[in-house]
């Protein structure tokens, strides 16, 4: 298990007592990164793992070590395949810290993606896009995906998590293996400002197109900012060039994929957003009933506690 701290002075006294409890048990590499954003340190890490496969798990999250295992052992038979992992779930407490009484579960999201060509696979994923950091990959595999992630001039977009994504689902297929495999946590902190500045999982890792009603840069002002441009060259190049290795075509027909890919998301994710800022007096009834629901107090924790109710809801979790 390899650690990398750029918490608070105080919470990194804390994190150390804990790990000297299993230091007889587990072999745990601790390091200190003061100051440092979240994919820096994941490249950190990188270089401290000596096993074939890893897998990324946040500070407020939950991995079940026998699915890991599962993981493991689909890679090692079906090497087409760069990433597996099991059913995910979110869950939110009263407290919205750390422990507390459940107030909600519900299904997470995951990518699949066992489409022939990596092409399709690219092209699929980013219409439905979901975060791909928490399966298991093979080593060689992680650092690929996040050698040059800053590269870019706003790398905390682009390479914050979505190249890393591009570049997993285009290197193979992906698995979702039966029986439960992670545990998320749903709280205030997630991609916020404060996160960035305390260290938490979220610093320099945010989701290039931001959902959220509180993010701290609007997407429109984003994609019209000068950062934009070079910023999107750069990860059309990277991401064509693996296409072009992986399909066997030509970067000008690569490019082509991307662009049709990326323009399916970006247009997606904007118009979503607009939706949420915005509404739309043209908009049908769906569209208006969820941003009278959004602005409406209390009909967000109603739906999490009896959205996985509801028939047709994803809740089919073993363990």
């Amino acid at each position: 298990i390899c650690i990398g701290d750029s918490s608070d002075p105080a919470d990194v006294e804390r994190a150390k007592e804990a790990i000297e409890l299993f230091r007889g048990d587990l072999d745990i590499v601790y390091r200190e990164y003061p100051g440092i954003d979240g994919v820096s340190c994941v490249q950190e890490l990188l270089k401290l793992v000596k096993t074939p496969y890893a897998a990324f798990v946040a500070d407020d999250d939950f991995m079940v070590p026998t699915a890991l295992q599962r993981c493991v052992d689909f890679l090692d038979d079906n090497q087409e395949y760069t990433a597996a992992h099991g059913v995910g779930a979110l869950i939110s407490v009263d407290s919205n810290a750390a422990y507390g009484p459940m107030k909600s579960a519900g299904y997470y999201r995951q990518p699949v993606a066992e489409e022939a060509s990596a092409s399709q696979r690219l092209t699929n994923f980013l219409e439905n896009y979901s975060v791909i950091h928490f399966s298991v990959h093979r080593t060689e595999t992680w650092r690929a995906m996040y050698k040059d992630a800053t590269q870019m001039a706003d790398w905390k977009r682009f390479g914050g998590e979505l190249l890393q994504c591009c570049l997993s689902v285009i290197k193979g297929k992906i698995k979702e293996i039966d029986g439960l495999y992670l545990i998320r946590q749903v709280h205030d902190r997630r991609y916020d400002a404060s996160a960035a500045s305390n260290g938490t999982e979220n610093a320099g890792r945010q989701p290039l197109i931001n959902m959220s009603a509180n993010a701290s840069v609007d997407n429109f002002d984003w994609i019209t900012s000068a950062a934009w441009l070079p910023s999107y060259e750069v990860f059309r190049d990277l991401v064509s060039s693996e296409l072009s290795k992986q399909d066997g075509i030509n970067m000008e027909e690569a490019n082509r994929v991307v662009k049709q890919a990326f323009w399916s998301y970006v247009a997606k994710g904007l118009q979503k957003k607009w939706e949420m800022s915005y509404g739309s007096a043209t908009a049908g009834f769906p569209s208006r009933f969820r941003h009278a629901a959004r602005a409406t107090p209390g009909v967000r924790r109603l739906w999490r506690t009896f959205g996985p109710l509801i028939s047709g809801a994803r809740n089919d979790m073993s363990i």
